[in-house]
């Protein structure tokens, strides 16, 4: 698990605030830890400091510092841990206070009591030792006193009984040996060394008795000043003394075309003609249609389209033309509707007296409009059964042939859906407010836009709020809200919000009267630290990570 930061609040001294309960401060200066009772200066509790310590290295034990007094400087007595330690040691102090002069004694296991003297006693009369254990003469640990570390005697030594010096002895001074035998050495591996004069004549204890030297270890060179006398045969050698050392739609095109260039196109009571009517489908129209003058207009025949016309008189201003079961083509004009007259003019060979646009023999590829077209106007029914382009189609309901109806226009022009509607193409909505009045909605979109203009993105400065926003009751009708807020550039959430509408650049700007909580399983940050979790939970705990929280500075 990566390791989160907990920073204390932290300052200078000087500036050290009333902390609150359980608030800790830490100095900066004196590198003190502060922790708050009540918020008020004086009750801030003292933990610690640094100065009070000295911390273990690899080598060398810590200590304990015993500080002096600030204004005196920064000087401490330290109780120091030894560098090496087999086991744990304890010391148990006592609980009074010793005498004058009183040490503390160790009974083995830690536990320290006063005893009399010091570590280093200075004895202004007598002093004496109790106890009357005797030294084995050769062992340094026994006897009523041990000194292991060396005695200094300033005047005169007695000795009652042996004195056993293991080490070297060396005296300064006159040295007077009175009484008894001395003896040097034990063995004759021992040697005697003289580093000075001898000042005295030196005699055997019997005459004739001791030698000096042996026939196998004998004195070199002899210098005397006066008389040597030796024994028949005597021998001096030399003894040689070494010292040694060691240490990471289409429109497809299939169509009914109007065109404005050769005049206009109405279809009446009796339907006129002016100009030249094209029909590029097949088409079958039965009634009474008015071609007006003869001059303006033509009927011609095409392979682009084929018209069928039964049982229509086909009228102009000077003669009455009938065509009964022909096939025409009615070339470039435009084609207008008014009234009901659709119904009677455009019918089925059948006389069903509704226009139908369906398969052969009837209206199968109608196309509207191509130049300055003007408009059909229906008012009875109309069926469709492939597409259908116009400029301006007129109707109050459309309906299936089989009857049902699909849609209602009203006097304002409010289309009303009465079934499904589906739409295989884009939808554009161009108005102000779009309302959906649903249990649910399902988008296959995998993105949804927000603040786009026009269908492209703002071109120049904006500073509206963005968001998406629920209502809900909860004695009183409310709007909560998830928002991009412009002017902080952050997302909010709101428990309580309004909207301020508008559709301008600076609009709207949703204000928040109350905020939201945020109930989530895991929080991941991508900030300037990079990507990483930081707040996580495992079986039962939850933990933070990567993250440093900060307590701020006074």
């Amino acid at each position: 698990m990566a390791a989160p930061v907990l920073q204390f609040k932290r300052g200078l001294i000087a500036n050290l605030p009333g902390l609150r309960a359980g608030e800790p401060g830490f100095t900066t200066d004196s590198y003190d830890l502060y922790v708050g009772i009540d918020s008020t200066t004086n009750n801030n509790k003292f933990f610690g400091s640094h100065r009070y310590w000295t911390r273990e290295t690899a080598s060398v034990g810590s200590s304990v510092n015993l500080v002096e007094g600030t204004s005196n400087g920064s000087n401490y007595v330290a109780l120091k841990a030894p560098d090496n330690i087999a086991s744990n040691v304890t010391y148990t102090l006592p609980g009074t206070q010793g005498a004058v002069s009183s040490v503390l004694t160790n009974n083995g296991s830690g536990t320290l009591t006063w005893a009399s003297g010091s570590a280093n006693p200075v004895f202004t009369g007598i002093a004496t030792f109790s106890d009357t254990t005797d030294n084995t003469l050769g062992n340094a640990d026994t006897g009523a006193v041990q000194i292991d570390g060396g005695v200094g005697i300033n005047k005169n030594l007695t000795v009652g009984q042996n004195l056993h010096v293991a080490g070297i002895s060396t005296f300064v001074g006159a040295v007077t040996f009175e009484g008894g035998t001395i003896t040097l050495g034990d063995a004759a591996s021992d040697n005697v060394v003289f580093g000075a004069d001898i000042n005295s004549s030196i005699l055997p204890n019997t005459d004739a008795t001791f030698d000096v030297g042996t026939g196998s270890q004998r004195w070199r060179n002899t210098h005397f000043s006066g008389i040597g006398t030796f024994a028949t045969g005597a021998v001096i050698d030399a003894i040689q003394i070494g010292i040694t050392a060691a240490s990471e739609i289409d429109t497809s095109s299939g169509n009914l075309t109007l065109d404005s260039a050769g005049g206009t196109v109405a279809i009446d009571d009796n339907a006129t003609v002016s100009g030249t009517l094209e029909v590029t489908g097949n088409t079958t129209l039965s009634g009474t249609l008015d071609l007006g003058h003869a001059s303006d207009t033509t009927i011609a025949r095409s392979s682009a389209g084929t018209v069928t016309i039964e049982g229509v008189t086909v009228a102009t201003e000077t003669n009455t033309l009938t065509l009964t079961n022909k096939t025409i083509n009615l070339s470039s004009n435009t084609l207008v509707a008014t009234s009901a007259q659709l119904a009677t003019a455009l019918t089925d060979e059948t006389g069903s007296g509704s226009a139908v646009f369906a398969t052969s023999p009837t209206l199968v590829t109608p196309v509207l409009g191509a130049a300055s077209a003007t408009s059909i106007e229906v008012s009875g029914a109309v069926n469709v059964g492939t597409a259908l382009s116009a400029p301006t189609v007129k109707t109050a309901t459309i309906q299936h042939s089989n009857g049902t109806q699909a849609a209602t226009i009203d006097t304002s022009g409010n289309i009303t859906a009465s079934q499904n509607l589906t739409i295989t193409g884009n939808l554009f909505i161009n108005g102000s407010t779009t309302q959906v009045n649903t249990a649910s909605i399902t988008v296959e979109d995998r993105t949804i836009e927000l603040g786009v203009v026009d269908g492209s993105a703002p071109s120049s400065s904006t500073s509206w709020d963005l968001g998406v926003l629920f209502n809900y009751h909860d004695g009183s009708a409310k709007k909560s809200a998830l928002v991009w807020e412009q002017g902080d550039a952050r997302f909010k959430l709101g428990s309580v919000v309004a909207d301020g509408g508008g559709t301008g650049s600076s609009n709207p700007q949703i204000t928040f009267s109350n905020y939201a909580a945020l109930e989530i399983g895991s929080l991941w940050v991508n900030d300037c630290a990079g990507q990483s979790q930081v707040i996580n939970c495992s079986g039962i705990t939850r933990t933070l990570e990567n993250i440093t929280i900060d307590g701020g500075s006074f």
